[in-house]
């Protein structure tokens, strides 16, 4: 999914394009990936669909929605960091943030330790 959402942006210009030149080190090949130039499938929400099982027109909702504001995300270590592949989820909301200016005011992640649930 977040391979779609960075196909929408990249296709509609929507990123920080200044701040990815200046920090995005290796960004132009993770973009060919994206975009389906080295294996000829374009990551796009339709792509992303079967694979999540989320509707290709709320990924592009969502979409629409985190570019047009700063966003800062929170992780809540877990489940998901206990998984096979589990640094692609990370790896892929950093190359987002990256792709909105990491680190300018409000586009950040913050990580919290899995604790219990309050009662």
């Amino acid at each position: 999914m977040a391979a779609a959402i960075a196909y929408l942006w990249i296709r509609d210009g929507t990123y920080d394009k200044n701040y990815v030149y200046t920090h995005g080190v290796g960004f132009d090949k993770w973009k060919e990936y994206v975009m389906g130039e080295k294996d000829g499938i374009p990551k796009t929400p339709e792509w992303a669909e079967p694979i999540t099982g989320v509707k290709a027109y709320i990924v592009k909702a969502l979409a629409k929605e985190w570019v047009s504001k700063r966003t800062a995300l929170t992780i809540r270590f877990g489940g998901a960091c206990r998984t096979p592949y589990s640094t692609e989820w990370a790896r892929m909301m950093i190359y987002l943030q990256t792709m909105q200016g990491m680190g300018k005011p409000g586009v950040s992640i913050c990580a919290i330790a899995m604790s219990a649930p309050m009662m």
